[in-house]
């Protein structure tokens, strides 16, 4: 009876570890990329995936979250935020605008996230307002390759806010 018990509380403790609350802040020198690896220095680039089994995924880098994304079976996936550069708080990538090609991001990609249009706008520095599916397009068309912009998608698959 008593193992029954201890069976009955590591099971518990295990379905509640799988279930994390989401999006839960990026903790900087603590969590790593889920997909390529590097652990996180600079949580204004990253963002997070829940599963829908409640695992969340972290990411250093909107590159890398986008790719995890087009890989993933869509039916798996429960939720997805990116980092505000400016506030550093994860946000809905559907409300997000990102901003290619004004500021470095950590795997060169020059993609950064930001929860309202205006501050996007202030932040552009020469690059170009894209929306959840043109980030998609890009990571699609160049994937990671050093040095491709959203100027090197085809004509008609990125939009601008």
């Amino acid at each position: 009876m008593r193992v029954a018990g201890w069976v009955v509380v590591l099971s518990s403790a295990l379905l509640w570890s799988g279930c994390q609350a989401a999006p839960r802040p990026l903790v900087a020198g603590t969590d790593a990329c889920e997909y390529c690896r590097m652990t996180i220095s600079d949580v204004r680039f990253g963002g997070e995936i829940q599963l829908a089994t409640g695992r969340i995924h972290t990411f250093d880098a909107i590159e890398c979250l986008a790719s995890y994304y087009l890989d993933a079976t869509r039916s798996d996936v429960k939720g997805v935020w990116v980092s505000d550069f400016t506030t550093r708080t994860l946000v809905p990538v559907d409300s997000a605008t990102f901003v290619s090609g004004g500021l470095n991001s950590p795997m060169g990609r020059s993609l950064v996230a930001f929860g309202t249009p205006g501050d996007a706008q202030t932040n552009l520095r020469g690059g170009r307002l894209l929306r959840w599916p043109d980030v998609l397009e890009l990571m699609r068309v160049r994937g990671l390759e050093p040095g491709a912009t959203s100027a090197d998608t085809a004509a008609g698959h990125g939009s601008t806010r």
